[in-house]
């Protein structure tokens, strides 16, 4: 049993309110739960399950991303709950067989679910209206060799639990190339009948493909990099596509005092993920400092964020929206 703590403020707000483009860490004026999170786990000698449950801004996404949440709002908030919910076989086939079935992360993807897993506080442009979230549904891995490693998914679609997705009518695939100790390269590719992510109360089921890269590269135990790309494409109406790119950059100064630089574009021409025909980057600035208490392990991230769009879509204290927006944003978290 382990648990995680993540709380956020907004040092510097947006004109006119709480900050946009933001996959969680959206509330401004006074201090914020981004997820309270317990986990219950056992893992398998050849059966085993984990439970990750926890309230905030994290599952109020979660419900806000659910097609279900329209017709069946207390089964989706109910379910928003649970981050993860799985069990696990280890399989005796070859080198050895892992199936998970359940709710789980998604694949697709450079940056996790939750904030300590990444580089910086708040999500990227990428993981928050280019890739999905979380899926419902099959998945098996299994190691070709030491350093190479595939997965395949059979999905409840994007972002759904057991209702309103499609029918077990999504599909993933994924491999991880541990290239030496201090490279790993990831492909992942994501297919099916989705419903379109601006319009979830539209019953109607488009096919869309979504592929993925990413490289993470360990230079120095001081010195790291990150990059990745994005590329969809959704049959809907006409067809739309989008697509990105992002870089990161993380520095550790000190064995306690680490900084981190992400720059990133992301190019929504069709207007489909985000809602408005739009080029977007954002460049962030991260502090991050480390520390142990006992068995618990406190991080402090101390961000600094702007946003900016070809289209004037941030709002303002008045009638006149922004082309771009700047933020700054206080985050603690406590694994215990």
């Amino acid at each position: 049993m382990h648990a995680l703590a993540d709380l956020y403020f907004q040092l510097k707000e947006p004109r006119g309110g709480g900050p946009q483009l933001r996959a969680f860490d959206d509330r401004a004026d006074v201090p914020a739960v981004n997820l309270l999170r317990v986990t219950l786990a056992h893992r398998p000698d050849w059966l085993g399950f984990r439970v990750d449950v926890g309230v905030g801004d994290m599952p109020d996404q979660f419900r806000a991303s659910d097609p279900a949440n329209t017709r069946y709002p207390e089964l989706s908030r109910g379910l928003s709950y649970a981050e993860q919910a799985f069990v696990s076989a280890a399989l005796p086939v070859g080198r050895g067989l892992a199936v998970d079935a359940g709710k789980f992360g998604t694949p697709v993807g450079l940056e996790d679910n939750e904030t300590p897993q990444n580089w910086n506080y708040s999500r990227s442009l990428l993981y928050t209206f280019a890739e999905p979230t979380y899926h419902t549904g099959l998945r098996a891995t299994y190691d070709l060799a030491r350093d190479l490693a595939v997965s395949a998914f059979w999905l409840n679609g994007w972002n759904t639990n057991v209702a309103e997705g499609n029918g077990m009518r999504s599909f993933a695939v994924a491999a991880t190339w541990d290239a030496d100790a201090s490279t790993q390269v990831v492909v992942d590719y994501a297919g099916g009948l989705e419903r379109a992510p601006t319009q979830l109360s539209d019953p109607r089921l488009s096919y869309r493909h979504e592929l993925d890269v990413y490289a993470v590269i360990f230079v120095r135990t001081w010195l790291s990099f990150a990059a990745t790309v994005d590329y969809g494409h959704d049959a809907r109406d006409d067809g739309a596509s989008w697509w990105g790119v992002g870089g990161y950059m993380r520095c550790r100064f000190l064995p306690w005092l680490a900084g981190v630089v992400r720059a990133e574009h992301l190019h929504d021409a069709d207007g489909f993920t985000t809602g408005t025909a739009q080029r977007l980057a954002e460049a962030t600035l991260t502090a991050e400092a480390t520390t142990q208490a006992g068995p618990v392990k406190l991080i402090g991230r101390l961000e600094y964020r702007r946003d900016q769009s070809d289209e004037p879509i941030f709002q303002g204290a008045g009638a006149r929206p922004f082309t771009h927006q700047d933020t700054s944003t206080l985050g603690v978290m406590a694994l215990f």
